[in-house]
């Protein structure tokens, strides 16, 4: 079709006539005059006449997803046998490029949410052990004897929140394997949130920086 035609037809087939029941049956329809079957669907204004047609179904697995079709055999009054075979051949070729282009899309994703998860897990993982690291440089320091038993809890605490950082790490595996599934609780938000700023205090203290925590 040149694009004057084109654009002159309008909208595209929907399937409701012999191109859905190419779907529907999932096999090759060949005829001479399609114009004589009582299956098929009025045709838009402006639309080129079609008398031969041939119609196979794009497949991958037991669904169909498309259809291949044509229409006014040249140099003939129909399609034959060679024609259909030649179509279904294309058709089959056509159902490898669609579900090679969908597989490539999963590794894409797959690829996305490895990244999402490595980034998160440097932030989380950067995170605790700067809490580690600060509470249990008070400890070696000795800074003072009343704030002693504090940073031996932080130390605990936050080296206990790390070691299921990396174990979390270490699922990455059954994620990929698409084993691992979320685990909701619940949670209060503000408690989380100033043990966060608890874990932060001494790295904080020595840039001289002070958090104050404000929630309804």
């Amino acid at each position: 079709l040149d694009p004057a035609t084109r654009t002159r037809i309008g909208d595209l087939p929907h399937g409701h006539g012999l191109l859905g029941l190419v779907i529907r049956e999932k096999r090759p329809i060949r005829m001479a005059d399609l114009t004589r079957d009582h299956r098929r669907h009025g045709f838009p204004p402006h639309h080129p006449s079609m008398t031969s047609f041939l119609g196979v179904p794009i497949t991958t697995g037991k669904t169909v997803f498309g259809n291949l079709y044509l229409t006014e055999k040249i140099g003939a009054n129909e399609f034959d046998a060679e024609d259909e075979g030649i179509a279904v051949l294309l058709a089959g070729q056509a159902a490898v490029a669609v579900e090679n282009a969908r597989l490539l899309e999963q590794v894409r994703d797959m690829q996305r949410q490895r990244d999402l998860f490595f980034a998160m897990m440097n932030h989380e993982l950067r995170n605790a052990l700067t809490g580690v690291y600060g509470w249990a440089e008070r400890l070696v320091r000795r800074r003072s004897a009343e704030g002693a038993e504090q940073a031996a809890q932080e130390v605990y605490e936050g080296t206990e929140r790390t070691i299921t950082l990396l174990n979390n790490f270490l699922d990455l595996s059954r994620l990929d394997a698409g084993k691992l599934r979320p685990v909701w609780r619940e949670v209060e938000p503000i408690g989380e949130v100033q043990r966060v700023l608890t874990g932060f205090g001494p790295a904080a203290e020595d840039k001289r920086i002070s958090f104050k925590l404000e929630a309804p």
